[in-house]
């Protein structure tokens, strides 16, 4: 596996087509006999170099529409993208994942998946040679309709159109430590790994502020990579509440005590908890950030609860235990606090959420001023009560 450039990344949230030029294959010729390819698609993760995991083989077949088409095609982003979400080896766990951490960088795991494969065509009575592409990775990104569509096969597609987010002015919460920003790494070369494709760098601090309330917003943007966004405006917190309940009816009502027993059976069903988050002033260059945001499939919420790592807590190894410090109870797992740590929040919970708002209106300079924030509201993915 060797991979170089950006067309040879797939982003399996959008079409990833195959194209089979017939044109190539001039010993079979276009509308004589009806031509059929069979293709072998293989995808797989690298653990280490050299050793490839999850291993999964799709057997494919398809003919011409029309005898007399120039071309067959075919859409894999459906194997990808499940390939992506799903190994084998990890079972009970959706893919990809962070988690994370306060005091290094987080745990991220499963965002891309390798892929290779063949194609021949035949016409019933000859099979032509094989044709291979065997230097392919795929992630969870998409594209926008103005760009081009890479294809893979025969015709070798274009690299032109993918726009990155120039440059976005963001702002830091200076209490928070760990920010991140990910990039491909092309310079691997054979080397390449599902862990050091995707590179991890710890984002240096620029304009900061402090928040009442704060929030790390994390999600996949459009490349697949993980972003992150602070949020500095109010949070507003509510709870939907599904809920069932009958009447209870006695035989014999002479023994019931009114005051202590309920008249209605009542089974909480589910509870899920939503944030209204405002992002407080932005500059202009954000927008492109807050719209990947709102069309991403996998977002957390990192909400802090304002306890910071003091002087008393450097030098200790905590695993997963509560102890008690200036009458506060810190949970830290299996990480040292250092001198560098001191005055980051260090309490905090994770919550997987999905963004509900169906509505994005961009918000300029021209149009507004400089009052350029946006209210998004999220609701957690799983019930509040376990079930």
């Amino acid at each position: 596996m060797n991979i170089t450039d950006i067309s040879q990344v797939a982003f399996a949230n959008s079409p990833v087509i195959i194209r089979i030029d017939l044109l190539d294959f001039p010993t079979f010729p276009i509308g004589v006999n009806p031509l059929t390819a069979h293709l072998t698609l293989i995808t797989y993760d690298i653990e280490s170099v050299g050793v490839q995991t999850n291993v999964t083989t799709y057997t494919l077949k398809k003919e011409q529409a029309s005898i007399n088409d120039k071309y067959i095609s075919f859409e894999i982003q459906q194997y990808l993208k499940n390939d992506i979400s799903i190994k084998a080896n990890v079972p009970n766990q959706e893919f990809p994942v962070l988690q994370y951490n306060s005091l290094s960088m987080p745990d991220v795991k499963g965002q891309c998946v390798f892929f290779e494969f063949q194609y021949y065509i035949t016409d019933g009575t000859t099979n032509s040679a094989t044709v291979s592409s065997l230097n392919n990775v795929a992630t969870l990104g998409y594209r926008w309709r103005n760009e081009l569509t890479p294809f893979y096969g025969s015709y070798i597609g274009s690299s032109e159109g993918f726009d990155y987010a120039v440059a976005p002015v963001k702002k830091y919460n200076d209490d928070i430590n760990f920010y991140i920003k990910q990039e491909f790494d092309f310079t691997l070369g054979v080397n390449v790994t599902s862990s050091t494709f995707i590179k991890t760098i710890q984002e240096l601090q620029t304009a900061t502020i402090c928040s009442k309330e704060p929030l790390l917003v994390i999600y996949l943007d459009r490349d697949g990579l993980w972003q992150y966004i602070t949020t500095f405006g109010k949070v507003s917190i509510d709870d939907d509440i599904t809920q069932n309940s009958s009447g209870k009816v006695y035989r014999d009502n002479f023994n019931v005590n009114p005051a202590t027993s309920h008249g209605e059976n009542i089974r909480i069903e589910d509870v899920r908890q939503n944030y209204t988050v405002n992002t407080g002033l932005l500059d202009e260059s954000m927008n492109q950030l807050i719209e990947e945001l709102l069309y991403s499939s996998r977002v957390y919420l990192v909400r802090f609860f304002g306890d910071r790592f003091t002087v008393a807590q450097t030098g200790i190894t905590i695993d997963n235990d509560i102890i008690t410090i200036d009458n506060d109870n810190i949970t830290i797992d299996s990480d040292t606090v250092t001198v560098g740590d001191i005055g980051y929040f260090a309490t905090y919970t994770q919550v997987p959420v999905r963004v509900v708002d169906s509505n994005f209106a961009k918000r300029t300079f021209i149009n507004d001023k400089r009052d350029i924030s946006y209210f998004i509201k999220f609701k957690e993915t799983a019930s509040k009560i376990k079930k």
